[in-house]
């Protein structure tokens, strides 16, 4: 479904963007409705796979659904925080760093929405690797298995590392290329080669702050996830990418890039020493009460 959803969010920002096949040229308004578009395809994708047939037969998933209060307020507890800093890694940081870019033209805007896209194709796959760590974590901690949960998190770190790092090293080589075959205009492709550097080197810290952020979400430590995240894209991409425009404008689009990619790094790293705290084993997502059991032949019966 994320896969879809990227390739219709790719396709259709470049159509909608520059104007292509009878389309009329949107810029960053067809920037918008592109990212609309592709998220779309993907929840269309994800509830025609919830209710198949095959889903269906395993988890009953058309059935009514039957509303337990409790339980609610326990997945309240873990989803909201995870769902605010999920807003905020995806609504906030856009907003904030197409607004700071704005200020530098329509040129800097499609060279940041070219950027985005290929951005996105690198680091999907690992955002889909890290979904399943957040499964098998929750899944291993339930079992009471942490040592199992922390090798399934170095294992998944590894794969991440060197796929998002071998892509950071294609962004950095092929630049001129990859901006080349976006756009054939000068200025786009002059700040666009600019931003690849930035998302070059930011590739293997973006690989640690997913993979981290997959493993203490299936523990359950989504507040600090969405704490860290806020301070990541509201205080340092927002006020940092403010600061750098205001004070060194000659530094143009990058400048809100060079205040992102600071922003990812610092939330990896967060996120790595919150991981390697071990503080989030600590976390008892939902208490149980003790519960009195009968007794049978003078045992205990659990």
């Amino acid at each position: 479904a994320s896969l879809c959803g990227q390739v219709v969010n790719v396709t259709a920002n470049y159509v909608l963007i520059f104007g292509k096949f009878g389309f009329p040229e949107m810029g960053i308004a067809g920037a918008g409705w592109g990212t609309f578009i592709g998220i779309g395809v993907a929840a269309c994708v994800n509830m025609s796979l919830y209710l198949s047939s095959n889903i269906n037969a395993t988890f009953k998933s058309r059935r009514t659904l039957n509303i337990d209060f409790g339980k609610m307020y326990d997945l309240l507890k873990v989803g909201l925080p995870a769902g605010f800093g999920l807003m905020v890694n995806v609504a906030f940081w856009g907003v904030i760093l197409f607004g700071l870019v704005g200020k530098f033209g329509t040129e800097a805007l499609a060279a940041t929405s070219a950027v985005l896209s290929y951005t996105s194709l690198s680091v999907m796959p690992v955002v889909g690797i890290s979904m399943a760590l957040t499964a098998a974590v929750g899944k291993t901690i339930g079992r009471g298995r942490k040592d199992i949960a922390i090798k399934q998190t170095r294992v998944c770190l590894k794969v991440a590392l060197l796929y998002m790092g071998l892509v950071g090293i294609c962004f950095f080589v092929f630049r001129n290329a990859l901006m080349a075959f976006w756009s054939t205009d000068d200025k786009v492709i002059e700040a666009g080669v600019n931003i690849l550097v930035c998302a070059a080197i930011y590739q293997a810290f973006h690989a640690a702050r997913t993979i981290y952020s997959g493993s203490l979400r299936g523990a359950g430590d989504t507040v600090w996830l969405a704490i860290i995240s806020a301070v990541g894209a509201i205080l340092i991409l927002g006020l940092g990418g403010w600061l750098i425009v205001l004070f060194f404008p000659s530094l143009g689009a990058l400048g809100p890039w060079i205040a992102a990619t600071v922003s990812i790094i610092a939330v990896g790293l967060a996120n790595r020493w919150r991981f390697k705290s071990k503080k989030w084993m600590d976390i008892d997502l939902f208490k149980r009460r003790a519960v009195s059991v009968p007794i049978q032949n003078g045992a205990a019966v659990e």
